[in-house]
């Protein structure tokens, strides 16, 4: 977990940075999910998620096959639109690819819009 956060936070942001100049987000948030230690009687193989359980509140500890989960936000949806539209370009889309095969596995990833954000604060 550990060479993951370090390429995602030393490469991989630093280039979205570069490639997206001033329509980077607002904010670009990253927060990573927390791991048990693998099974010591597993011996062989590269670790993977079924190996490392994530800690959860609830759920199936199984269930959680990413590393990271990513908030951004944007002054709307033009600006939103305006983020996507650079990575749509043969050469940003080609850098950002060859970027994301060294790190991520491009079939679990899921990008979505939300409709709206609500936050609960302490009293």
């Amino acid at each position: 977990m550990e060479e993951f956060v370090e390429y995602y936070e030393n490469k991989h942001i630093p280039l979205i940075y570069d490639l997206a100049g001033s329509k980077f987000p607002l904010h670009h948030i990253r927060h990573y999910v927390r791991r048990n230690s693998p099974d010591p009687a597993i011996t062989t193989g590269e670790l993977s998620n079924l190996q490392t359980f994530a800690t959860l509140f609830k759920d199936k500890p199984d269930g959680v096959d990413y590393d990271v989960m990513v908030e951004m936000a944007f002054e709307d949806k033009t600006a939103w639109e305006a983020f996507v539209g650079v990575f749509a370009l043969p050469d940003a889309a080609a850098k950002l690819a060859e970027d994301e095969a060294k790190f991520v596995d491009g079939s679990k990833t899921s990008i979505f819009l939300v409709s709206h954000t609500a936050t609960s604060e302490r009293k």
